[in-house]
């Protein structure tokens, strides 16, 4: 995979290492147009390896849910994609839909809605309410215990015949050099210690079948090479998965500090060299409910 993807699935916030979803009430998510762009170009990257936005058989859809929508890119090009159905965003941020117009999207599009909410709590919508529900990147900041209970709560909000899917990464060393192979080992560790699952992605096709879906399909994403802002996105989510760890793997005995940070220098240069490898492995998951 040629982006890092650390624990930030869809939308920027400065408390990602928390590894918690804080709780807070309704608000937008703050304009730092840098990560804003950066979490794009992780969108166009993985929508181009994927060859589309979404690999379950949809035909017809007229209400699609978006689980954690970040800047809310994804919900607008389905919006886009198909105009008779809408489109609901939820997060516990709102996003700034407004930062990700362009690459084809010149305006918000009149069929889709942004909703604020707790994917660790019982989702506010009615049985059967969606044909799609789609979610991204949450195995940084779902704990495991959260995850049965939210795939049926998923289930019930999706009408029979409808489709579930699920992209997640497996944050682990593979392919990488030295440096961000022990940054990403870290990185895992981290993870466990709180609490959340960092091989959730491989589990998810059990899950899924367990919570009452058929059909159910697992796809490794491919890696897609020359991509527009691929070596940038890898460097910038390498280096803020970098920052972002010093403090939990000192804080967790993992590491002292000058180990880390003499690790932290070698993954630096590996990334400003181009030298590391790939990035983790992603797996996209879907099924269909009877």
């Amino acid at each position: 995979m040629p982006s890092w993807f650390p624990f930030h699935r869809s939308s920027p916030r400065k408390d990602a290492l928390a590894l918690d979803l804080p709780e807070r009430g309704p608000t937008t998510m703050p304009p730092n147009m840098s990560e804003i762009r950066r979490l794009d170009v992780q969108h166009f990257i993985l929508r181009k390896q994927m060859g589309g936005n979404y690999l379950a058989p949809l035909t017809h859809p007229t209400a699609i849910l978006d689980i954690a929508c970040g800047t809310g890119r994804w919900a607008m090009e389905m919006a886009t994609s198909f105009p008779e159905a809408q489109v609901t965003g939820f997060d516990i941020l709102m996003p700034t839909p407004t930062a990700s117009l362009g690459a084809g999207i010149a305006a918000i599009p009149t069929n889709v809605t942004f909703l604020q909410g707790d994917a660790r709590k019982p989702l506010a919508f009615a049985d059967g309410a969606f044909d799609f529900v789609h979610l991204r990147l949450l195995y940084g900041v779902l704990p495991a215990a959260s995850w049965e209970p939210l795939l049926r709560e998923v289930v019930r909000v999706t009408r029979p015949g409808g489709w579930i899917e699920s992209l997640e990464a497996l944050p682990f060393r593979t392919r990488q050099r030295e440096g961000m192979a022990q940054i990403i080992a870290w990185f895992s560790d981290v993870l466990r210690m709180r609490g959340h699952d960092p091989i959730i992605a491989v589990k998810l096709p059990v899950l899924l079948r367990a919570a009452g879906l058929s059909e159910v399909t697992r796809r490794e994403i491919n890696e897609s090479q020359h991509i527009e802002g691929e070596i940038e996105q890898r460097r910038q989510s390498g280096s803020f998965l970098i920052e972002s760890l010093r403090g939990p793997v000192v804080a967790f005995g993992l590491a002292t500090a000058v180990r880390f940070d003499e690790v932290a220098t070698r993954a630096h240069h590996e990334l400003m060299g181009n030298s590391q490898q790939s990035g983790f492995n992603t797996y996209v998951t879907y099924g269909r409910r009877d």
